[in-house]
């Protein structure tokens, strides 16, 4: 079975069974190509088709959201539309789970502190920074799940990429910047975990822009 083993921005290398390296266009694929798909060449006179080789599905196991697991099976399907509504029902789910953990933290750090301290000064510092850390609830609900979607099509590059950005071009430099204010709290030291969260959102969402544009024009959008 012939299998691709080079993918490039406008064309795909396929090795043949006879050991021979046959290169095609993009056009000429009708699904999302990833190194180590299995395909079937069909040729005529004036074109190349090459269609995936349908393999067969594992369950996704109960338990939690496993938007990476069931995304990766979607994009292998060539299911692209559906891998996308299963990143809008992760994101709603995990915004609910969320918007609990941030209500409890932020109103209610006292009662959560004081699981782990009987100090009163402890639990007061510890209730400032949950205040922070309430507003990163609310928005890694969107950043955790673009994440596993990222990853799951096969872009983990780029994951590392924004999380590299995130925690050392944002993250630190603010919180370093906070921590030397002269009326600066544990509050507005906790601000820099959702400043970095917002920008790593930022580019997810402009990732995520570029890559549906890139499969519009391909025409590999697939319900």
């Amino acid at each position: 079975m012939a299998k691709i083993v080079l993918v490039e921005q406008d064309k795909v290398s396929i090795g043949m069974d006879d050991g021979a390296i046959k290169e095609v266009r993009t056009d000429d694929l009708n699904f999302v190509p990833h190194v180590g798909d299995e395909v079937e060449v069909f040729e005529t006179e004036s074109r190349t088709i090459i269609g995936k080789k349908e393999q067969k599905k594992d369950a996704v196991p109960e338990g939690g959201i496993h938007i990476n697991l069931s995304n990766a099976q979607n994009i292998g399907a060539g299911l692209e539309t559906r891998a996308r509504r299963a990143l809008l029902y992760g994101v709603l789910s995990s915004l609910m789970a969320g918007l609990l953990m941030g209500w409890a933290a932020f109103f209610h750090g006292d009662v959560l502190a004081g699981i782990f301290a009987d100090d009163p000064a402890v639990i007061a510092a510890a209730w400032e920074y949950l205040k922070a850390y309430a507003i990163d609830c609310l928005l890694t609900s969107f950043l955790f799940c673009f994440v596993g979607f990222f990853n799951g099509c096969g872009q983990t590059l780029f994951v590392m990429a924004q999380g590299m950005v995130g925690a050392l071009g944002v993250r630190l430099p603010v919180a370093l910047l906070v921590s030397r204010a002269a009326d600066s709290s544990l509050f507005h030291l906790g601000l820099a975990t959702p400043a970095s969260t917002v920008v790593q959102i930022f580019l997810c969402g402009i990732w995520y822009l570029r890559r549906s544009h890139r499969l519009n024009r391909l025409g590999l959008i697939r319900k």
